[in-house]
């Protein structure tokens, strides 16, 4: 009879640990790396794995420059615009350490992409007319990478919870520059990866389920 309870109790107690790795969960919150790479995660599994998709660097502008509006003599006028925007979809473990730390890893697979372009128009008066010169220049990046994911999350009192990660990363640059008549100009392409002097990323998320 004893052993039969014992074995009714692990079975009941293997479903309880069991339902409570499989609970559903969700997050959402800030992260940043540097005061340049900084941006919004959100996350959604059970306790032990989640899907991680994080939008990072989402920035953009234009301008507009106009110089000696009140020269006789020369005028030059130019529209300058910039877009840059990286994006993350991954996957972490995690594994209790401590009553409020747990252990992270995974990773991600991440995209770049960056646009800038700058237009600029000179006129030069002479006694007869003008001579005008209208030049276009713009700049356009992909990068794909991987970040590989290491760090520890501390769970206050409630539903937040801070990360920091270490995060080492592989990325393919492929560049190209386009002239007038968006003309390609040129190409660059490149292999750059960070292991050790890169800065740590810090999250702070709250639960939402």
């Amino acid at each position: 009879m004893r052993k039969y309870v014992l074995i009714v109790l692990t079975i009941i107690l293997g479903q309880s640990i069991k339902a409570q790795n499989n609970t559903r969960v969700s997050e959402i919150g800030f992260i940043a790396s540097d005061f340049n790479h900084s941006g919004l995660v959100y996350k959604i599994g059970t306790e032990r794995s989640l899907w991680r998709f994080s939008i990072l660097n989402l920035a953009g502008g234009k301008s507009d420059v106009k110089d000696n509006p009140d020269n006789t003599t020369t005028n030059s006028s130019g529209t300058s615009k910039d877009f840059s925007l990286e994006a993350r979809i991954g996957r972490e473990y995690r594994r209790s350490l401590l009553k409020r730390v747990v252990l992270v890893c995974g990773g991600d697979i991440s995209f770049s992409y960056i646009d800038a372009s700058a237009n600029s128009t000179y006129i030069m008066y002479t006694g007869s007319g003008y001579n005008s010169h209208t030049s276009y220049l713009s700049y356009r990046r992909y990068v794909p990478g991987i970040n590989l994911v290491t760090g520890l999350n501390y769970k206050f009192d409630g539903p937040f919870t801070l990360g920091i990660e270490w995060s080492p990363y592989f990325k393919y640059s492929i560049g190209s520059n386009y002239g007038d008549g968006s003309d390609l100009i040129s190409t660059n392409s490149g292999l750059s990866y960070g292991i050790f002097d890169i800065p740590m990323q810090i999250s702070l998320t709250i639960r939402l389920k």
